[in-house]
């Protein structure tokens, strides 16, 4: 299929291209989704907290530092982002339209976000699976041309 999105943060840090073979094996065993468009800025503040928050976890319960959060809500990363939810259609859409997909849902919402323009070329993502048991995969998303 080729590369779609490639990996960078401002300093020149983290530079690569993912493709869809090698993102659909790194979420082979999540079963949700959540893709969200993000600003630049707002990806690496992101990504930097998601540290924090795997820090956290690792000290002690993660629910104490999102206690509102209910998982069958679907809304796990909007709300503790307080992302509105237009940022969120593609992740809401695509499961109600296509049913539960399990962990290929990622490549369904990564095809509507690329077909209808959502994620302009340079425009950041991220996208999360959450696993069995406490396992949990994040990926920092770039947009690129595909050439």
């Amino acid at each position: 299929m080729g590369n779609l999105f490639g990996l960078r943060d401002t300093g020149g840090h983290l530079v690569g291209m993912v493709s869809h073979e090698l993102l659909a094996a790194a979420i082979a065993i999540g079963y949700a989704v959540l893709l969200l468009v993000i600003s630049v800025e707002s990806g690496l503040w992101l990504w930097g907290l998601l540290g924090a928050l795997i820090h956290y976890a690792l000290a002690g319960p993660v629910l104490q530092v999102t206690p509102s959060l209910d998982p069958d809500t679907g809304e796990i990363g909007g709300q503790a982002l307080a992302l509105d939810n237009e940022r969120l259609t593609a992740s809401y859409d695509t499961p109600r339209n296509t049913g539960n997909c399990s962990s290929a849902a990622v490549l369904l919402v990564l095809n509507r976000v690329r077909a209808t323009g959502e994620a302009p070329v340079g425009g950041w993502a991220v996208a999360m699976t959450f696993g069995p048991g406490l396992t949990f995969y994040a990926a920092l998303l770039r947009s690129s041309s595909g050439d």
